[in-house]
Order: structure tokens, then sequence, then C-alpha cells
């Protein structure tokens, strides 16, 4: 059930598709029961099945220069600002910002596990501090 909402990421989950059905398959074939293996991967045909679908959306959008501003806007990055509003409320992602921090707090740790303590408390702090900021 709750794979569902993934139904309406829409353009967003053609990049984060594939990347769940990898991990879906990854965790599936590490499983020992059948039961476990089979539930990993009917959720990474659901995760591709998804990803496909979403393509439709990009593909045949309903307004082809949209279709060419979501390209310029993820590859540039401008899902994660827009100087026009702000901060907080439309002008930083927070939760977008949060999940980039995120992957860059694991890889740090990843390459310097003797100071993995120090770089996820100093995630945990920019977290913080993101999270009251936009709160004002």
């Amino acid at each position: 059930m709750a794979a569902l909402p993934a139904l309406y990421l829409h353009e967003a989950f053609l990049f984060l598709g594939p990347v769940l059905a990898l991990a879906s398959a990854w965790r599936a074939g590490c499983e020992t029961e059948k039961e476990r293996r089979i539930i990993y991967a009917g959720l990474g045909i659901w995760f591709l099945l998804i990803a496909g679908m979403e393509i439709g959306y990009i593909v045949d959008a309903p307004d082809p220069d949209n279709r060419d501003n979501f390209f310029l806007v993820t590859l540039s990055l401008g899902f994660l600002v827009d100087p026009a509003g702000g901060f907080g409320h439309g002008g930083v992602n927070v939760p977008a910002l949060m999940g980039v921090m995120a992957a860059a707090t694991a890889w740090l740790a990843g390459r310097a596990p003797e100071r993995a303590s120090v770089i996820v408390a100093g995630f945990a702090v920019l977290c913080t501090s993101l999270v009251a900021a936009s709160a004002l």
C-alpha cells in the first residue's frame, strides 16, 4: 500500500522509479525467504511500470513548452531554488535540498567512516536550520 502514492509523482518518478526498481531487485536477491523475494520483485516491477507510465507525461505532454522547461529545470537543478520566491514558501525546495544533502552526507560518511558521526551531526544541524528558516 505504501507504494501506491508513487502514481502521483509524475515526472519526478521517471528518475526515481528505476533507482527504486534496482534497489528492490537487489533486496530481492538478498532475501532468503521466498515470500519476501516475491514482494521485493513485485515492488521492482511496480516501480518500473510507473516509471514507464510517467514517460508519457514527458513525451506526450499537454503543453510541449512545459516539457522543455522540465528538462532545463532538472538539468540546471532549478527545482532546488527559485530566486524570485525568497527563502521557504516557494523559494527554496527544502525537502529536495535535504535529499541532495542526504546523498552528499551518505557519500562523505562512506568516504570517511572514522568521521561519519561528525558528518551526520553536521547534516542534522543543517536540516534543522533549513526547516526552522522555512517556517519563518
